[in-house]
């Protein structure tokens, strides 16, 4: 079994929680530990419509306690799976993050800034999902876990062009590659993963035709 906890896209649950959380340690005066683990940047007016048709289901991947949450979360799996089977692979989702999010964020801005690219350009969405993607492989890599997703983390929106393989620092990296528009498209971009050096899984639209390629 590998366990999926989605970042940054489906995330409204977590995002919810966390917010809940945030409130009632602030009741409590507990200010420090109220931000821990938010994932949501108050000031944040970005507009989005995402597929599932939330607003507010995308995580900030310019947090560090966006990060500091997921690392809690991979910890309290390990613990789990020490005593039964030893955690290999953590798969995070990474799927349908709409293009809007991000783009009115002082938070974003602020790491824009620090990273030295553009704000609210055509690349900002894609250059803060790179620096997540970036962070997210680091913190699985030092665990000693590979990393998994849907296939959409691993491709450039606009030009569909694939992540070169030595991004990422995992000694392993996987695709559970999906596409609702059929199986040429999906054949192909599964061809594109693989001779990039991925572990791919391959699923047709909704048909129960797998192929998987290693």
């Amino acid at each position: 079994m590998i366990p999926e906890f989605d970042f940054p896209g489906h995330s409204h649950a977590a995002i919810k929680s966390m917010i809940s959380r945030h409130d009632r340690l602030l009741h409590e005066g507990k200010e420090k530990d109220a931000t821990m683990y938010l994932l949501n940047d108050f000031r944040d007016e970005s507009r989005y419509f995402s597929v599932q048709a939330f607003t507010d289901e995308t995580a900030s991947v310019c947090l560090n306690s966006t990060y500091d949450l997921m690392e809690y979360v991979l910890h309290m799996i390990m613990t789990l799976h020490s005593d039964i089977q030893p955690l290999t692979v953590f798969h995070f989702g990474g799927d349908e993050v709409p293009g809007g999010a991000w783009q009115k964020s002082p938070e974003c801005e602020k790491l824009a800034k620090i990273l030295n690219i553009g704000y609210r350009t055509s690349q900002t969405h894609k250059l803060l999902k790179a620096y997540f993607l970036k962070r997210i492989s680091n913190i699985t890599a030092k665990m000693g876990i590979n990393l998994a997703g849907w296939g959409d983390y691993l491709f450039e929106h606009s030009t569909r062009t694939v992540l070169p393989r030595e991004f990422f620092s995992n000694k392993e990296v996987y695709s559970f590659a999906w596409s609702t528009t059929g199986a040429s498209r999906n054949n192909h971009e599964v061809s594109l993963m693989a001779n990039h050096g991925y572990k791919v899984t391959a699923f047709n639209g909704f048909s129960n035709c797998i192929l998987v390629m290693f």
